[in-house]
């Protein structure tokens, strides 16, 4: 057999408990796989995973399809349901799918101890992933597509304005071949996930409703909407592609307010990249095309965003006109200065004139009574925005 010399690091560990449990025998089994394999590799904390992606071992796979082979009927038929409701999975929501009887019936059997663990509140857990797995992908395709679609309807049926489980929702009727329903649901699911800071969700939903629509005008929208999510993350390199998708569809359509916002953005997402003479490039056209709109908002974004570009290239003169421009367009289209700004140098802290600090304050007003925004300037990076919440309109100092 495989020996493997060293001890294991702590997620090596939690992988395989997750996915087979204690059984030594599967765990013997998983272990000379991931060793075989090249899936190991040596750490500062002993083995551990080399990736992530690591397919269900065919040894122990057949050990477990004899295993679920002896199981009652009733059970198996049960699980099949559970399995594609996750590694987690509710009671309630297999009633809805199997009936109360049938699920009750089964959840009494003995086989069902071998299979989950019942938890709190109705829900129960598998005991091994590899379990879940196993009964999940010996399932006929036409089975599966039938099954996915009863659980979108018992889902729909069960939490209809439950916006934590769009994603679920999506992901059932994407399975069942529902497109229009997935479509609509992976949409809500990426606008749920970005306002509740989960952006590695609203990356994964924005990207499924991008495969899944044909409209360029909602494509446009999704890619904008992809790069802030990965610019949170710091994925620069992703923000910066999904903003050149969107620019591009935006160029083909002719939508140029929507062109001008999103180069202002990718001017943005070049400066943080350490790219502000792309950055500065960018902004050009977006200040271009505003100007050709009369847009003073959309103006005033990019001229502030180019401002802190040639800050950053050290082109004070040019950063002060662009700061100037920018007042001027802010007050031309009615702004409201609330804005305080202020950068640290060399452990000294100097003002900008009330003027300038208006010129950031003005080109985007925050809603009436409830926050004033506080700009700051971590020389050399780029500034930072934060939101604190307010009572009365704030004095500029």
């Amino acid at each position: 057999g495989t020996e493997i010399n060293g001890p294991a690091s702590g997620e090596l560990v939690s992988f395989v408990i997750h996915r087979v449990g204690t059984n030594p025998l599967y765990v013997k089994e998983l272990a000379a796989y991931l060793f075989g394999r090249g899936f190991l590799r040596r750490g500062d904390g002993g083995y551990e995973l080399a990736t992530s992606d690591v397919p269900l071992p065919e040894g122990i796979s057949s050990l477990l399809l004899t295993r679920l082979d002896t199981l009652d009927p009733e059970v198996l038929a049960v699980a099949r349901v559970a399995a594609l409701l996750g590694s987690e999975f509710r009671i309630a929501e297999l009633e809805i799918v199997l009936g109360p009887s049938v699920v009750k019936r089964a959840m009494a059997m003995p086989d069902a101890r071998l299979l989950w663990i019942d938890g709190t509140g109705g829900v129960c857990r598998f005991r091994q992933e590899l379990v879940r797995e196993t009964i999940q992908n010996t399932q006929f395709e036409t089975s599966l597509a039938s099954t996915h679609a009863r659980i979108a309807e018992a889902l729909a049926k069960l939490v209809p304005d439950d916006p934590s489980r769009y994603a679920d929702l999506a992901d059932h009727s994407d399975a069942a071949g529902r497109i229009e329903e997935a479509r609509g649901y992976f949409k809500q699911a990426a606008e749920y996930a970005a306002t509740n800071f989960n952006n590695e969700k609203a990356i994964e939903s924005s990207r499924r409703f991008i495969e899944m629509t044909n409209d360029r005008r909602e494509k446009i929208d999704a890619y904008g909407a992809l790069a802030e999510a990965h610019n949170l993350v710091g994925q620069l390199e992703e923000a910066e592609e999904a903003l050149i998708f969107a620019i591009g569809l935006s160029t083909v359509i002719g939508a140029i307010k929507r062109r001008v916002e999103l180069l202002t953005k990718l001017g943005s997402v070049h400066q943080r990249q350490g790219m502000s003479r792309e950055g500065v490039e960018a902004l050009d056209i977006s200040i271009a095309l505003a100007r050709r709109l009369r847009d003073h908002r959309l103006l005033a974004e990019a001229l502030v965003e180019q401002g802190r570009a040639y800050w950053s290239l050290g082109q004070f003169d040019r950063s002060s006109e662009r700061l100037d421009e920018a007042l001027q367009e802010a007050l031309n289209g009615g702004g409201q200065p609330s804005i305080k700004f202020r950068f640290p140098t060399g452990g000294q802290r100097f003002k900008i004139s009330h003027e300038r600090i208006k010129a950031l304050a003005c080109f985007r007003p925050p809603p009436p009574n409830r926050a004033t925004i506080v700009a700051r300037l971590n020389f050399p990076r780029s500034w930072h925005f934060t939101t604190i919440k307010r009572k009365r309109p704030m004095v500029n100092a």
